[in-house]
């Protein structure tokens, strides 16, 4: 139950920013040693131009993708791989008690093809995700 509540709070959160069109790239994904699922949203939901926004993530099981993971750490960056350099910002990464992290500190200074990479440590090993982001509207 308490899962369900989080998946319509995450999708009502991402879904109520107030922009015209969604994303088309995918904003869920496995790690790349299929313990984690990663479910990931923007704020705003277009990511803008030159101006910082906001991530919101989930850590779900990779094997049972309704269950919610809270005892996870997560680190997340960016880069544009076609021009070898990253961001100018240091992301900054919290957790609610409910499991859900945000992200602040996000800007993509340059239009193009960006890729976000979530890494999710147990403590012990870190699995990571990778998303191709194309930005933005000048």
């Amino acid at each position: 139950m308490k899962t369900s509540i989080l998946y319509f709070l995450f999708a009502s959160l991402v879904a109520c920013t107030g922009e015209a069109e969604p994303s088309e790239e995918p904003r869920s994904g496995l790690t790349d040693g299929g313990s984690y699922y990663i479910y990931w949203g923007s704020i705003p939901q277009t990511i803008p131009f030159n101006d910082l926004f906001e991530l919101s993530v989930m850590v779900h099981d990779g094997a049972d993708k309704t269950k919610m993971l809270t005892d996870r750490e997560l680190y997340v960056d960016a880069s544009m791989p076609a021009h070898d350099h990253g961001m100018e910002t240091e992301p900054n990464v919290t957790k609610s008690e409910s499991g859900m992290y945000t992200v602040d500190g996000m800007l993509f200074h340059m239009a193009g093809e960006w890729e976000l990479t979530f890494a999710v440590s147990d403590g012990t090993e870190v699995e990571t995700a990778s998303f191709a982001v194309s930005c933005c509207d000048q």
